[in-house]
């Protein structure tokens, strides 16, 4: 997501990964012997959920699990019916259907807080990814689902589908494992409606404890408290401006219901609880937005091999959310980012990817926010050559996939089929030459990206420059050009900047 520090949280969300049942994309079955049933019980005291499950058996043994659990969460069996459920979850058929109860532990104060996913139980509110808890296997992808929840006193559920009187929410089984809910005690809420669609600007209570991320250290992004009239109103509108702006690019309909709130910490913003400075938040609002369509679709090869895992999760809602939110601001500074993220590949991101060392503790952001952007760049050079557009290649793939994940080959191949010509030995090398691309289209633009730094910043361009480098090389670049005071001291001049120095010495020694 650019970036993990999001203004909001769009319910459907992730990229799947079937990797622990062995398999990229289970295809349909006709399978229709019974419902699967959940309901899900939020417990906010002891910050856990109680799952009762309705599981269906096609076959005398089946092994259950859930599609990911995120580290400091843990599944514990309670008891089971019309059925054997050995310690590692395979499960013997004795009935038709086996119904299962489970907890899942799920305190947002436990769960290690991931470079994306950032779920949980509070006292006020509970941020849910429902390919944390739901056990299934693969056969059921296809079926039809049942999940009521019930919820403390006084909370209310919002979800990407409209739920019935009695919290409860039905879809195939495999669309679910591609949302999250939130329900909490609702502190603000404000609605609009734009083409049949809700859109709800909504704030829930406060965790008691602030919620740091474990992973990152940077601090990117200025924030600000606001008129939440005014800002909720903003946020809405910029929403349902992307949203139709990429129904048209994508040829697919967006969700009927967005619930956009700072405080669910599946894809938190600062803190959990605060909101983007007006004049640098517009992109990241456009990224996350593209992030709906991408958890409809996945693009993403897995591979034991990092360097080869490589995908468009990120990648295409970088390179979108730039040019979105030109549109919407009709600000030059954000086409500027195109060639800022060119500067960042070219100028040590490459070279970072191509030595990949585990010692290079970002070095899975410049994979997926840098490298992911430079492929759809690329792609987008090598379609516009044939007169088609990346968003045209993402259509067709979305008409002919929904709710799965495809593998980078396979997505290649539509690019290939549609008219383009790829060299994919040059995306996997790390070896992709986008320069002439960026230059051209925009490379004056860049001046005011860099006008938009100073200003801010007070600082001159030849720091931006100097940042540019440091973050190319050491830093984690999806956060160029978004520094703030803080961040520039901290990590700039007090880490990166000396140790940068001390290397130049050596290097170049002239000091």
């Amino acid at each position: 997501m650019k970036k993990g520090f999001a203004i909001l949280i769009v319910l459907l969300f992730v990229c799947p990964n079937l990797s622990q049942f062995g398999v990229s994309r289970v295809e349909a079955k006709e399978l229709s012997n019974g419902i699967i049933k959940y309901t899900i019980t939020v417990n906010n005291r002891s910050r856990e959920l109680v799952i009762d499950a309705e599981i269906p058996l096609y076959q005398d043994s089946v092994h259950l699990g859930v599609r990911w659990l995120p580290p400091g969460a843990a599944i514990e069996l309670k008891s089971y019916e019309g059925c054997r459920i050995s310690q590692d979850w395979v499960v013997e058929k004795i009935k038709n259907v086996c119904k299962i109860r489970y907890i899942v532990h799920y305190d947002l104060y436990e769960i290690i807080k991931n470079y994306h996913k950032n779920p949980g139980v509070a006292e006020g509110f509970a941020a849910i990814g429902l390919e944390h808890v739901l056990i299934y296997y693969p056969d059921l992808l296809d079926e039809t689902a049942e999940i009521t929840f019930l919820l403390p006193k006084g909370w209310e559920l919002y979800t990407p589908i409209k739920p019935e009187t009695n919290n409860k929410i039905t879809a195939k089984l495999r669309e679910f494992l591609r949302m999250n809910v939130v329900a909490g005690k609702v502190t603000y809420k404000y609605s609009m409606t734009s083409n049949g669609r809700i859109y709800t600007y909504v704030l829930f209570e406060k965790p008691h404890r602030i919620i740091h991320n474990k992973l990152l250290e940077q601090v990117p992004l200025i924030t600000r408290d606001v008129l939440l009239d005014e800002d909720a109103r903003e946020s809405l509108n910029e929403v349902i401006f992307y949203t139709q702006r990429l129904e048209d690019l994508f040829r697919y309909p967006s969700p009927e219901r967005f619930t956009i709130t700072g405080l669910a910490h599946i894809t938190p913003n600062w803190m959990g609880f605060w909101h983007f400075d007006q004049n640098v938040r517009q992109d990241h609002i456009a990224h996350h937005i593209v992030h709906t369509w991408i958890s409809i679709l996945g693009i993403q090869t897995y591979s034991r091999d990092p360097r080869r895992s490589l995908g468009f999760g990120e990648g295409f809602p970088m390179y979108y959310s730039f040019t979105l939110a030109y549109e919407y601001t009709k600000e030059r500074r954000y086409l500027g980012h195109h060639y800022l993220y060119y500067l960042l590949y070219m100028r040590g991101g490459r070279d970072r990817l191509k030595r990949w060392s585990p010692e290079d503790k970002y070095i899975e952001q410049v994979r997926t926010y840098l490298y992911e952007y430079v492929m759809a760049v690329y792609l987008e050079r090598q379609l516009n050559k044939v007169g088609k557009t990346l968003a045209d290649a993402y259509a067709e793939a979305l008409s002919r996939y929904q709710y799965t994940t495809i593998s980078l080959d396979e997505f290649l191949d539509i690019v290939e089929e549609i008219g383009a010509n790829v060299d994919r030995n040059a995306i996997y090398s790390f070896d992709l030459d986008v320069y002439d691309y960026e230059r051209k289209n925009y490379f004056d633009d860049f001046e005011d990206t860099v006008k938009f730094f100073v200003l801010n910043h007070e600082m001159p361009p030849a720091m931006f420059y100097a940042f540019i480098d440091i973050e190319a090389n050491k830093g984690n670049p999806e956060y160029t050009p978004y520094l703030s005071l803080p961040y520039v001291e901290n990590f700039f001049v007090s880490q990166a900047f000396k140790d940068f120095v001390s290397k130049l010495r050596i290097r170049k020694k002239c000091f």
